[in-house]
């Protein structure tokens, strides 16, 4: 068998291994030794990424931290890439990609995908390592979105009182985005400003709301903010 008959069946063989494993379905978490392994996952995008004219410039941003490119796509669905097309069978070196879907409109959930460029033969858990770990970076990386500010009563806002006494602790109203609050401070204990800061740090960041003073104002009238030792009360401006 010359060198030109084991070259082309060398060939044959990694086209085989190749198709084998672009037809395999993505896996939903690592269940230890995987063969063609390649995966798929559920993350919740930072509300950041929607306050911007263009959020995958934001995307950007937490992916190149884990060396990963924009290699396809202006806009959601986008894909990104590192390493090389070619490289040994693991995945360590090996050339990966990742997919973000679209994300549909009622909701901040974007499905995620990461294989190889063209292969990987196995996995020891590292692969799906890598997109638990950007998974981890991205849900962590929500900031509450408020800062203390002028509140114009003017216009529609929200007012938080206590449940007791309902005497007033914070207006809180949406500004081109952002999100001002004005504290109450003078008439009332840090145990209460600390609640209602607690909450403001749950509705306008850890809870992730693809559009959070919208939400805002349906927590106002859920069941959720009659138990609550933080009344949330919505002004409308009908003006």
């Amino acid at each position: 068998m010359n060198v030109l008959t084991l070259i082309t069946i060398f060939i044959l063989i990694l086209l085989m291994l190749t198709f084998i494993y672009k037809q395999r379905p993505y896996l939903s978490r690592y269940k230890g030794f995987t063969l063609f392994p390649k995966y798929t996952i559920e993350i919740i995008m930072p509300n950041n990424i929607f306050q911007e004219n263009n959020p995958v410039d934001i995307l950007n941003s937490y992916l190149i931290s884990h060396k990963f490119y924009l290699s396809k796509g202006s806009n959601f669905p986008v894909e990104y890439s590192r390493g090389s097309w070619y490289g040994d069978f693991c995945s360590k070196h090996i050339g990966l990609l990742i997919k973000f879907s679209n994300i549909p409109s009622y909701t901040n959930k974007c499905r995620v995908t990461i294989e190889a460029k063209w292969m990987i033969l196995f996995d020891t858990g590292d692969l799906y390592k890598i997109l638990h770990s950007i998974k981890s970076d991205l849900e962590q990386a929500s900031t509450p979105i408020w800062k203390e500010g002028t509140v114009d009563t003017n216009k529609d806002y929200i007012v938080l009182k206590e449940a007791e006494s309902l005497k007033t602790l914070a207006y809180v109203s949406s500004n081109t985005g952002e999100i001002h609050v004005s504290f109450n401070t003078d008439t009332h204990s840090k145990t209460s400003i600390d609640e209602a800061k607690k909450q403001l740090d749950f509705y306008f960041g850890e809870k992730q709301e693809k559009n959070p003073w919208e939400y805002a104002i349906y927590h106002c009238s859920s069941s959720a903010n009659i138990y609550s030792p933080i009344r949330w009360v919505y002004i409308e401006n009908k003006d």
